[in-house]
């Protein structure tokens, strides 16, 4: 379904969407956007207070870096599971290191029951093992066998700083074999969202897109983890910006509204787009405070 359709469907089924006196209102098709997103956490000390803003069962993705490891996201996921959140790991390919490791990751993901698993290349400069890319931990899974029902694959609307936008797409289409949805890098453009919804429906990949969007963060705090978790384009993109989708370096918060409003108003040709994943940085208070408030705007 077009994001412009559900836009129109979910006034019908809500009321006329006449905004109160004096206040602008948002379109209301960003509802089931805003309704259950992912929230993605970092498996660090602030992990467990970060957690205890989100909604109770929401879906909290766990990253891996380098740095941790898939052990400490394996730790952090045993931890969120046992307090009745939906977990999705992420389990970088360049950090597994054999096929002994992977049996052990698959029998820790069943044990702890968890059902989904976003599986992106990784970040280390060295594999630590046998694979290199998210295709081949996807084949090995595949042959192994898995408690997943869901596997993520990661998306780059901006690009890929080694790959190229044809390598990309190659490897998507060989990807939905394995995978069950797409995860989007982080991005505040929603021209550039809308656009790869449609390149990627031309290019013959049609797995489901989670949007990967930025939560209600520090600007200073966000700009600062941009440009160390490889978000360049996009933070150069907010720097010209005169105004439109929260300049970034602005004062006061940063929030995703204007960029979820372009994506809708933009987006006229069916997507398959299912959802939100907002990289909260574990801000997870003011994410959901900026959540609420919108979805009560919409009400």
């Amino acid at each position: 379904m077009s994001l412009s359709r559900d836009l129109s469907e979910t006034i019908t089924a809500e009321g006329n969407g006449v905004p109160s006196p004096g206040e602008p209102q948002p379109p209301l098709g960003l509802r089931p956007l805003l309704d259950s997103p992912r929230l993605e956490l970092l498996p660090l000390k602030s992990l467990e207070g970060a957690a205890s803003e989100a909604p109770p069962g929401a879906t909290l993705t766990v990253t891996c870096s380098p740095k941790k490891g898939i052990d400490a996201t394996l730790r952090a996921a045993e931890t969120l599971a046992a307090r009745g959140f939906r977990v999705v790991p992420h389990l970088a390919a360049r950090m597994v290191r054999d096929e002994g490791h992977l049996s052990e990751i698959v029998a820790a993901a069943a044990r702890m029951g968890i059902t989904d698993a976003f599986i992106p290349g990784g970040d280390a400069k060295r594999p630590a093992g046998i694979y290199t890319s998210s295709l081949e931990l996807l084949q090995a899974l595949d042959h192994h066998g898995h408690p997943f029902e869901q596997l993520g694959v990661a998306g780059y609307p901006e690009g890929h700083w080694l790959l190229s936008e044809a390598a990309l797409h190659d490897e998507l289409r060989a990807k939905q074999r394995y995978a069950t949805y797409l995860v989007t890098q982080m991005c505040f453009s929603g021209e550039s969202l809308v656009a790869y919804l449609a390149r990627l429906e031309t290019e013959g990949v049609h797995l489901p897109v989670y949007a990967g969007i930025a939560g209600a963060l520090d600007r200073i705090k966000l700009a600062t983890i941009g440009v160390k978790i490889g978000i360049g384009q996009s933070l150069r993109f907010l720097k010209h910006q005169g105004g439109g989708i929260g300049n970034l370096f602005g004062a006061g918060d940063y929030e995703p509204t204007e960029l979820l409003e372009e994506v809708v108003s933009q987006a006229t040709t069916p997507t398959r787009l299912r959802g939100l994943h907002i990289y909260t940085f574990n801000q997870v208070a003011k994410t959901e405070a900026w959540r609420r408030e919108l979805l009560g705007r919409l009400s």
